[in-house]
């Protein structure tokens, strides 16, 4: 398809089957030609319409800089900057390379994705495709995770000064350890809901192909990501058991101001826990319900599938009976024409019978008459 050793070329008649292709992806598909104007977008597939929020009239001949965010996360350059400085690595690679994390203006906000970019000529011009994978929610988990990990950690290592503290308890020192190696369990985890939750959101692009063997795989997964939310509910549990521990080797010490100081940052950690507790709750509700729902279109969806084998199988079974009565007839129609080859043959000999017979006759009348 390509003339280049890394590029493809987009002719008019492969035009279609570029549309095409680029319409069957669920990520964002963007081409870029360069005009007079500048870059400009040339083709965009219809996930990326439906992202952005314009109509593929709109989208098309819209620069760049008026898709992508004038305040950028991760770089000051802008976009156009970073092609260039990547043109001799893309040139290398023919398949392109995930250079960076951008955030893109929508009709009606912003979101974040990571880029993937590939040169290409379009129409014998050059050009580029980008790809882009979008991750508006990974920030927000970021977050999250960060605070819970902020608390963890302050709320095990406050844990550890007390007990310090206490003479008299020499056996909870061990205690200290077992927090450190809880922190170490309950952050893990964490860790690995972001994971799974990233492969998630790759994975349900590929689910919306509506191919129904990928539906018990995509619950087996949100059931796993259920465990690993029950798991973090556990480890903050925990975590205030082993608070209320440290809140009564509190009430054995005299110094009250040492009482009230960490009393007020137990009170905080513990207002906090409260609320990612039950934030927890509201996802594992909403991720019960989703999978309830998915459950019940899948159970919809199997059962339109049975309905339509079960008519399609009937339909085989009238073709079947459809085909043996034509088999009886023509098997009948054969037969008669054997029996009416028979006949014919049976009158094709008579017939030769009786003109020998008249030729004998013939024969035997020219005989008297020469004799007479």
């Amino acid at each position: 398809m390509g003339n280049k050793q890394n590029s493809f070329v987009i002719a008019r008649r492969h035009q279609r089957s570029y549309e095409k292709r680029i319409n069957q992806n669920y990520d964002l598909v963007l081409a870029f030609a360069l005009k007079k104007k500048g870059i400009l977008c040339v083709k965009a597939n219809k996930t990326a319409c439906k992202i952005f929020g314009y109509k593929k009239k709109e989208i098309h001949n819209m620069s760049i800089v008026e898709l992508s965010n004038s305040r950028q996360p991760m770089s000051n350059k802008p976009l156009l900057k970073i092609i260039e400085d990547k043109k001799a690595e893309l040139e290398k690679n023919s398949e392109g390379t995930d250079c960076l994390y951008w955030s893109f203006k929508k009709s009606f906000g912003i979101f974040y994705a990571t880029v993937n970019l590939r040169l290409i000529l379009i129409s014998g011009k050059k050009g580029f495709q980008i790809i882009l994978t979008e991750i508006s929610n990974r920030p927000k988990e970021q977050k999250q995770e960060n605070t819970l990990q902020y608390t963890q950690d302050n709320i095990l290592m406050d844990g550890a000064l007390v007990s310090d503290y206490t003479p008299y308890y020499p056996t909870k020192r061990k205690e200290t350890n077992n927090n450190t190696k809880l922190k170490k369990t309950s952050s893990e985890p964490q860790k690995n809901t972001t994971i799974n939750r990233g492969r998630t959101l790759k994975k349900t692009s590929i689910s919306n192909s509506r191919s129904y063997s990928c539906a018990p795989k995509i619950i087996k997964k949100k059931n796993e990501e259920k465990k690993t939310k029950q798991k973090d509910n556990d480890n903050l549990l925990l975590v205030l058991s082993k608070i209320e521990e440290i809140k009564l080797e509190i009430s054995s010490f005299g110094n009250k101001e040492l009482k009230d100081k960490v009393n007020q940052k137990l009170r905080k950690y513990i207002q906090l826990i409260r609320v990612i507790l039950q934030d927890k709750e509201r996802d594992a509700q909403i991720l019960q319900n989703s999978i309830s729902r998915e459950r019940k279109e899948n159970e919809k969806n199997i059962q339109t599938l049975q309905n339509t084998l079960q008519r399609r199988l009937k339909g085989i079974e009238k073709e079947k009976e459809k085909r043996i009565q034509l088999e009886e007839e023509n098997n009948k129609s054969k037969k008669q024409i054997s029996d009416f080859k028979k006949l014919f043959n049976m009158q094709l000999g008579l017939n030769t019978e009786i003109g020998n017979c008249l030729e004998i006759t013939k024969t035997t009348n020219n005989e008297k008459k020469n004799q007479n």
